[in-house]
Parts: structure tokens; C-alpha cells; sequence
């Protein structure tokens, strides 16, 4: 019977480590945001590109005024970065 918990726990450790590997495996393979929204209210519009040369659109984000984001296409770390004045007919935007 010993063998028997023996065995249970070291399979219920093992199932929390992969557990734990396949966590952090997740999360460093999420793209991370380089680019900050303005503080001063602008929309950001960032345009991914295939290579260093920035000839082929791979992919977008649009991030507007009131904070929604819209995303299209691939990540790279080739991108540029547009600010949009935002437009409203309220103060603060």
C-alpha cells in the first residue's frame, strides 16, 4: 500500500510541474507590448511588417481613444508606431 501513495504523489508532483512548465512556456510566448499608448489621449496605430525593410504589411493594431483595441494579421518585431489625434466633442476624451 505504500508503493501505492508513493506512487499517487509522485505523479500528482509531476502533473503540477508540467503544469507549471507549460504556464511559464505560455507566457514567455506571448508578444510583448513594446509600445505604450500616449498618456495624452492620441489613437495608436502600429502596422507590422515581414522584415527589417518594412515593404510587406504583415499585420495591424489599431488602439483607439477610449482604449478598444483592434488587431488584424501577424506580430513582428518589425513595426511602425502613428499617433492619431482623437477627436471628440467631449473634455476629457
Amino acid at each position: 500500500m505504500f508503493n501505492r501513495v508513493k506512487k499517487f504523489v509522485r505523479t500528482r508532483v509531476l502533473i503540477v510541474i508540467l503544469a507549471l512548465v507549460v504556464i511559464v512556456f505560455s507566457l514567455m510566448a506571448a508578444p510583448s507590448s513594446r509600445v505604450r499608448v500616449r498618456a495624452n489621449g492620441d489613437e495608436t496605430h502600429i502596422t507590422y511588417y515581414t522584415d527589417a525593410t518594412l515593404t510587406t504589411q504583415c499585420g495591424y493594431t489599431i488602439i483607439l481613444c477610449q482604449g478598444w483595441q483592434a488587431h488584424n494579421g501577424c506580430t513582428t518585431p518589425y513595426y511602425t508606431v502613428s499617433y492619431t489625434p482623437c477627436l471628440c466633442e467631449m473634455d476629457p476624451c
